[in-house]
Parts: structure tokens; C-alpha cells; sequence
């Protein structure tokens, strides 16, 4: 068990990495919006959103992730593991 949750937090990090190379090239893209032009802006709404969105994605998993490291743990207390 614990070695599928070391693999999770390992993917988790690598998602959560792309989202942030996302949103850097957002905030670079947002010094080239064309503010008079409405596709333009809206373009760049669409980009917002679908950061927003997959910031959304990857903290829903990083919440299931901590859920299953507190049960991880709860069961280690239990048998009497010391945990580490």
C-alpha cells in the first residue's frame, strides 16, 4: 500500500508541475492580450478557465490523496507499526 501511494504522490507532483508551467504561461500571455480586441480577451478567458479547471482537477485528486495517506496511517496505528 505504501508503494502505490509513493507512486501517487509521485504522478500528483508531476500534475501538479504541468498545471504550474500552465499558469506561468498564462501570466506571460497575458501581457500579449489585445485588450480591444473581444476574441482576443476572449481567448485568454478560455486559457484562465481551463487552468482553473485543471487546478480544480488536481487538487480534488491531491484531497483523495491525503485522505488515503490519513487511512494509511490510521491502519498503522492500529497494527502497531511505528510510523516513520
Amino acid at each position: 500500500m505504501k508503494q502505490k501511494l509513493e507512486a501517487e504522490e509521485t504522478f500528483l507532483e508531476q500534475q501538479k508541475a504541468t498545471v504550474d508551467d500552465y499558469g506561468r504561461e498564462i501570466d506571460s500571455a497575458r501581457r500579449n492580450v489585445n485588450r480591444y480586441s473581444q476574441s482576443s480577451v476572449n481567448r485568454f478567458n478560455a486559457k484562465i478557465k481551463s487552468y482553473n479547471d485543471q487546478l480544480d482537477n488536481v487538487q480534488g485528486s491531491i484531497d483523495r490523496f491525503n485522505r488515503k495517506v490519513d487511512e494509511f496511517n490510521a491502519e498503522l496505528r492500529r497494527v502497531g507499526t511505528p510510523i516513520r
